[in-house]
This record gives C-alpha cells, sequence and structure tokens, in this order.
C-alpha cells in the first residue's frame, strides 16, 4: 500500500510470491534484534540518609552542608533550612569548586525526589569526595517525614 498525504489516497500494489525464495519460519537473533542482549548493569549503590536522620544532623553541632541541586522555580516553592542551592548542572561543572570546594566535608545532596541528587553524588564520589550522601526521597520525603506544614509541589 502507498499512501499519498498531499493527494490524500491510497494505493494498492499487487505483489506476487517468488517461487524460489525460502520460507522464514522464525526471526533470527531475537534477542539482539531488540535490544535484549545483556542486562543493563545496576547501578552501584550510593550512600543515603533519610530525612529523620539529615533532621538529627542538622541540629548536632556539626552539620553536613547540605546542597539543593534543583532549579530556582523549585527552590522559590520549598526549600530545607539551611540548604544552599546549586542546580545540578552547575553542580556538575563545579566539583572541587565554590561551595564543593572541600571534598573531604561532609555533604548531604537533595533534590526534589532524589534522582538528580544521585546523579550529583555519584560524579562526586567519581571524582573523590569521601563523605557525600543523596537524603532519600529527597524534599518531597523532607516534608512529608520533617515538615508536613511546608508546600508540596
Amino acid at each position: 500500500m502507498v499512501y499519498d498525504a498531499l493527494r490524500m489516497r491510497y494505493r494498492y500494489l499487487p505483489l506476487q510470491r517468488d517461487p524460489q525464495r525460502q520460507p522464514i519460519t522464525a526471526l533470527q537473533d531475537y534477542p539482539q534484534l531488540c535490544g535484549l542482549g545483556q542486562p543493563a548493569a545496576p547501578a552501584a549503590p550510593v550512600p543515603v540518609i533519610t530525612p529523620q536522620e539529615l533532621h538529627a544532623l542538622l541540629g548536632s553541632g556539626q552539620p553536613p552542608r547540605l546542597i539543593d541541586v534543583r532549579e530556582p522555580n523549585e527552590w522559590d516553592i520549598v526549600r530545607i533550612e539551611g540548604a544552599d542551592l546549586l542546580p545540578k548542572a552547575r553542580a556538575l561543572a563545579s566539583l572541587g569548586q565554590g561551595p564543593l570546594a572541600d571534598r573531604e566535608q561532609p555533604y548531604v545532596i537533595c533534590c526534589k525526589g532524589g534522582s538528580r541528587s544521585r546523579e550529583v553524588v555519584e560524579a562526586m564520589l567519581a571524582a573523590g569526595y569521601h563523605n557525600v550522601r543523596n537524603l532519600h526521597g529527597g524534599v518531597l520525603a523532607w516534608v512529608r517525614d520533617v515538615a508536613p506544614d511546608q508546600p508540596r509541589y
């Protein structure tokens, strides 16, 4: 069948069977064809901290440096008191400098739900940071478990 979109017409082309053909009875290399070869390696676990653990640490004498990697419009809706805003792209570009200069300092990285912050934590660990954790569940978990009076989005 041929479809002419300009004229809004279909045309059928008759085809004849080739008498010399080899019949196809199964797909060859089906898993490879569909990209089902080797399963993807599971993501390496990153150190995490729960909202309750972070709340206790923030009230201690030696709180970690809290970095929020969300965008400014998300930050304006709700934030964890004491956090520094450093959007993900800037955080990844500024490893070893600015707010992320000290590789030995304890850091907790957060975002809305934990995905963006996980990427930043993975990059920080690969760059030689030793004491960095991802806020499990992100700011949404913080609001749910620690600060239910704050807005959700």
